[in-house]
């Protein structure tokens, strides 16, 4: 519902004036091309919500309660760069093509011209290509390193031997290079974001004994009562703009259940007691024409205003 509520608030607008700027990238074919995110043409979006000229409408769909949510602080020290998840990538170096010095317009992709490489007549290009990679986790109990895909570990003195053969240590970053781009062995020290979207607080305690992410992850919660208050609040705030109809779809749940009450709560026009016109409770059968009637209530609100 936030979305949706941010998407039509006029102050949207400026996101939208940065998406219509104009940009440069590279096509499929490697050619530097301009582009728009948005088309330039497009104007006056999203509308001021004194504008009668424009209704705005929100369909929102739920198909259960609003569950429990774990998250760490902004501030938590497993936020940011200096997490224990490192990417061991090493590079070699095979064979593309080559073209003997009289025909230097005729290159040979065939790998088995590669025997001509050490002769002074042929000249070889190669390109990288990734032979292996292993994420690591350091334990700080066993001061050593945990092999995420082998399950093995490794000594410290060997993790360091590691990052002194590569010819590059990359901290903090949430990318490495695209495979063309990596020519040499690389150790990166991923962030904490990017160490949580690869494994569970939980499964990080378990491998390092260290549970102090797992117990700030689970202290640092939205219960769904939490959640209910949010998006009662939302809701609230955006039908008080008066030209906004909020539609809502209650999909496969409980009928008189929770999930229910809030989203029949969300929408335009609820009173206690006696609901919402504008809640459709529906199923797989009948979505289609859920969506069928709400798009035709919408059409009639425009020939009548």
């Amino acid at each position: 519902m936030k979305w949706g509520a941010a998407l039509l608030d006029p102050a949207f607008a400026s996101v939208l004036t940065e998406m219509q700027a104009e940009q440069t990238g590279f096509d499929e074919n490697g050619d530097e091309v301009t582009f728009r995110e948005v088309d330039n043409s497009l104007s006056n979006i999203p509308a001021s919500y004194t504008d009668t000229d424009t209704q705005k409408v929100i369909v929102m769909m739920g198909d259960g309660t609003n569950d429990i949510s774990m998250f760490f602080a902004d501030d938590s020290a497993y936020r940011g760069i200096g997490s224990e998840l490192y990417e061991v990538t090493t590079v070699d170096q095979v064979y593309h093509y080559g073209y003997p010095q009289w025909d230097k317009d005729t290159f040979y992709y065939n790998p088995a011209n590669e025997q001509f490489c050490n002769r002074s007549w042929f000249t070889c290009v190669y390109r990288p290509e990734i032979d292996e990679e292993y994420r690591f986790l350091y334990n700080a109990d066993r001061a050593d390193y945990y092999n995420v895909d082998t399950g093995e570990y490794i000594e410290t003195y060997e993790f360091n031997d590691l990052i002194e053969d590569a010819d590059s240590l990359v901290q903090g970053v949430d990318t490495i290079p695209e495979k063309d781009d990596l020519i040499v062995d690389t150790v990166v020290q991923r962030t904490w974001e990017y160490a949580w979207g690869f494994m569970s607080p939980e499964y990080y305690g378990d491998i390092t004994g260290d549970y102090g992410p797992n117990n700030e992850y689970w202290n640092n919660r939205q219960t769904t009562s939490d959640k209910d208050a949010r998006m009662k609040s939302i809701c609230n705030a955006v039908k008080a703009h008066g030209n906004v109809v909020v539609y809502t779809i209650g999909f496969e749940i409980p009928e008189n259940g929770n999930a229910e009450k809030q989203l029949e709560q969300c929408a335009t026009g609820y009173v206690e007691g006696l609901g919402s016109n504008f809640y459709f409770p529906t199923g797989r059968e009948n979505i289609s024409n859920t969506f069928a009637t709400i798009a035709s209530n919408v059409q009639n609100l425009r020939l009548t205003q």
